[in-house]
């Protein structure tokens, strides 16, 4: 009976010391399967999987976003518009770390799955980013004239504007950079002219 006991509690602390080590390897590294877009980060420790995420996912992160209708371009720069990638998050959110719960702690050891950048918008300083493109493509409405030209009715129809709908395209360029999409349709909107020659 006591060589029993001896064997159960030899075999409880060992696997209780497996237990501690298992939380202490699993709390260094990642998900073994972790990968972010494509890259694998899995067994690699929070900081290795960060350099590794902006040395390969960083600079395409960071393209600008193509605002564009058939006529005219605009680029919207994501550090310039409050658009930003928060890598220690994304490395958290790929799975691993420190837990005593032993479901994690096996899916850290062993398994993982494919998750994608956190990506950042402030949305206080989007509008203003976006707003200093409108100018690329706003067009000036033009009037409309009526003139006599030899005893006849001479008449030139009004042409309406073209201006960038500045809200739905700052909703456009923050989805397009969550997405992780570089080029967006500009939604644009006409300006009647102020003089129109249509009869009353």
């Amino acid at each position: 009976g006591k060589i029993a006991v001896g064997v159960g509690i030899g075999v409880v602390a060992v696997l209780g010391a497996g237990y501690v080590a298992s939380y202490f390897v699993a709390g260094n590294q990642g998900a073994a399967k972790a990968a972010v877009d494509g890259v694998a980060i899995g067994g690699l420790s929070p900081a290795q999987a960060r350099e590794k995420l902006v040395a390969e996912l960083g600079e395409a992160a960071e393209q600008p976003i193509t605002l564009k209708t058939e006529t005219a371009s605009a680029q919207i720069v994501p550090a310039d518009a409050g658009l930003s990638i928060d890598f220690d998050k994304t490395v958290t959110e790929a799975g691993g770390g420190f837990s005593w719960n032993p479901f994690e702690i096996i899916n850290t050891l062993a398994g993982g799955r494919e998750t994608t950048l956190v990506r950042v918008v402030d949305d206080a300083a989007i509008p203003s980013a976006v707003q200093a493109t409108a100018g690329e493509f706003a067009v000036d409405p033009l009037d409309g004239t009526l003139a006599f030209t030899d005893g006849e009715i001479d008449r030139t129809d009004g042409v309406d504007g073209v201006e960038l709908n500045v809200e739905a395209a700052t909703d456009a360029v923050a989805d397009a950079f969550r997405e992780g999409q570089t080029e967006v349709a500009a939604p644009t909107e006409a300006t009647p002219p102020a003089i129109t020659n249509a009869m009353p």
